[in-house]
């Protein structure tokens, strides 16, 4: 079924549909690029406004943009991390809502770099404002990494509990993503103000002057996924602005080779009975594709048992990666999202077919559930999509794929590869698939070397798994792949919830009637949390700089302030000895831009 904006155009038996297309013309200039832009926007406003307009046409404008890039890459569908709400399930009240309370897209003046005094070139944001004119409590959505929707300002659970407490409900686009630009292309040289940190400086400035504009007091920021963690993140560098968070499947621990992805995966489709049933028959499709490979018969039936747009050459190793990383990820996509979208396919939908017997073997099974019924071929191909993502231009990144990938050298890595062993999909898209990606597309300084202290950085930076502020609520759902890289264990200070049986940011959506229990208590105690923390005193400023600057710092020989050794929590999770080793060998040789700490101080820190 395929999905435009979050929305089904086609019903039909088949799993997968225009993943990428042949009989797209993928050299679109830039003002036909602008033309697919502004007809796609125009088809999600008429979606908006109940004209639901299930057509060819918006599926082409989906596809338009992009014709060689997965449409499932690196975890991330087009368009971001977090699924829009999909207006066919809006209430007459929601679209009342969405048409008379909306303000519409809104712009705020920011900043092009926070932390230098002498950059005074500024740039316009973004943003969204629901609720009542003014309230001594915002409530705010925080943009991740796509495009802002209007239909989170009408629906989400976020929206209740706004409504509950009448809070003022705010949603600010990330920077570099959707229709907020703060430079005239996306050069690497202009990416250089693309960061976490660069977007919570945003939403700090943009709290600050709404919360004098609307007279609020009291400030709580929710997210998911990527924003799930820039949520947690904000309350933890921005106290002062933040009285609580709500952080929703929120991957706080930065990773380069994030294998555990397609583990959570594997466990997840074993959810099908009878267990192993469907892993087991994707490990033999797997096994049965590879032995393919050896022959020419067997690459000329691989061919047409998947539609694939050209011959493959077993020489051209990353193009033969793209295409096992294609097929596992359009699986990957599946578990992700697993019954988020009503209508959507689901675990069930795929391990049926796959343990079908009278479909056929199981690369026969493997290839229906990746089969495209509209005709179109399946493109592989590694050059192109590579030179897809090299593009800088405004036009062709409306789904953002250049920019995450961006971040994800600089800052993130989570590139799920398939180096763990307790996976069915092979190993033919191993970690170094990923990074050399970030070469390939960046330049040749974005090295393993460099990737990896970035990544680093971000660790020291944010504190991974060691989440230090109060007043925060980590949500997750053992479905969901993320949860590897998330706080599932309960903390001293701060409330985590650990679903069975939901996928990716299940919480935030409205509530449906087959919403499982585990789900429908989770949003029970997260609306308790939120009033409770309401309910709560502010913590006077004195008392922040006293928990800031005397509880967890000292003051060192040379003046500098310094985290006491004492302070430091025990490790949790076995697989933090990552971040563990920056401290064991003091690399921090490549340190983002957003990063402001230099290598000598913070070598003097860790000896303390």
């Amino acid at each position: 079924m395929l999905l435009v904006g979050g929305i089904n155009v086609f019903q039909s038996n088949t799993l997968f549909q225009m993943t990428n297309s042949k009989h797209v013309n993928r050299t679109l200039s830039s003002s036909a690029f602008e033309k697919c832009r502004t007809d796609e926007i125009k088809g999600l406003e008429a979606l908006n406004q109940g004209k639901f307009l299930f057509s060819i046409l918006l599926a082409a404008v989906y596809i338009c943009a992009y014709g060689y890039i997965p449409r499932f890459y690196h975890g991330r569908p087009r368009g971001g991390f977090v699924k829009h709400p999909d207006p066919r399930f809006f209430s007459d009240e929601q679209l009342w809502q969405l048409r008379h309370e909306s303000s519409g897209p809104q712009w705020f003046v920011q900043r092009l770099d926070h932390f230098s005094p002498t950059e005074t070139r500024t740039w316009r944001q973004k943003y969204f404002k629901a609720g009542p004119s003014s309230s001594d409590k915002l409530f705010v959505m925080i943009g991740g990494e796509g495009a802002a929707s209007e239909g989170w300002m009408v629906s989400g659970m976020w929206t209740q509990y706004a409504q509950d407490h009448n809070a003022v409900r705010l949603q600010l686009e990330h920077r570099y993503y959707g229709d907020s630009h703060p430079t005239e292309n996306l050069s690497v040289e202009n990416m250089r103000y693309l960061s976490s940190e660069q977007a919570l400086a945003d939403l700090a400035t943009f709290i600050s002057a709404k919360k004098k504009e609307f007279g609020a007091s009291k400030v709580i920021v929710f997210g998911g996924s990527y924003s799930g963690a820039l949520s947690a993140w904000f309350r933890l560098k921005y106290p002062y602005l933040a009285d609580a968070a709500v952080a929703t499947s929120a991957p706080v621990l930065a990773q380069v080779d994030f294998k555990g992805y397609l583990e959570v995966v594997s466990q997840s489709l074993n959810t099908f009975k009878p267990v192993n049933a469907c892993d087991n028959a994707i490990s033999a499709a797997t096994v049965a594709m590879k032995q393919k490979l050896n022959t020419p018969l067997g690459r000329s039936q691989l061919k047409k048992m998947f539609n694939l747009c050209k011959k493959i050459d077993i020489s051209a190793k990353n193009d033969i990666a793209n295409l096992f990383a294609i097929l596992a990820g359009n699986i990957m996509g599946v578990v992700q999202y697993n019954k988020i979208i009503p209508g959507t396919t689901t675990i069930h939908d795929v391990c049926t077919i796959m343990t079908d017997q009278s479909v056929g073997g199981e690369l026969e099974r493997y290839a229906k559930v990746n089969s495209n019924p509209s005709g179109s071929c399946l493109d592989y191909s590694y050059k192109e999509m590579i030179e897809e993502i090299k593009n800088i231009n405004w036009t062709t990144a409306a789904f953002g794929y250049r920019q995450w990938v961006y971040q994800t050298c600089t800052e993130f890595g989570y590139y799920q590869s398939s180096d763990s062993e307790s996976q069915p999909f092979g190993h033919e898209f191993p970690i170094q698939f990923s990074t050399q990606q970030c070469a390939d597309i960046f330049g040749s300084q974005f090295t393993s070397q460099f990737i990896s202290g970035a990544i680093d950085a971000s660790n020291v930076n944010y504190g991974a798994r060691h989440y230090t502020e109060n007043r925060v609520v980590f949500v997750n759902g053992n479905i969901d792949p993320w949860h590897y890289l998330g706080i599932i264990h309960k903390l001293p200070q701060a409330p985590v919830i650990y679903i069975n049986g939901t996928a990716h940011c299940a919480n935030m959506y409205s509530e449906r009637p087959d919403d499982p229990p585990g789900l429908i208590q989770a949003r029970k105690d997260i609306a308790k949390l939120i009033t409770q923390w309401l309910h709560e005193q502010h913590r006077s400023q004195s008392a922040i700089e006293k928990d800031c600057f005397t509880d967890r710092f000292q003051l060192g020989r040379d003046g500098t302030s310094r985290p006491v050794a004492s302070w430091r929590p025990k490790l949790q999770y076995p697989e933090e000895k990552e971040a563990k080793q920056i401290v064991d060998s003091g690399v921090l040789g490549t340190l983002t831009d957003g990063h402001r700490l230099k290598d000598r101080q913070m070598n003097e820190w860790m000896d303390v």
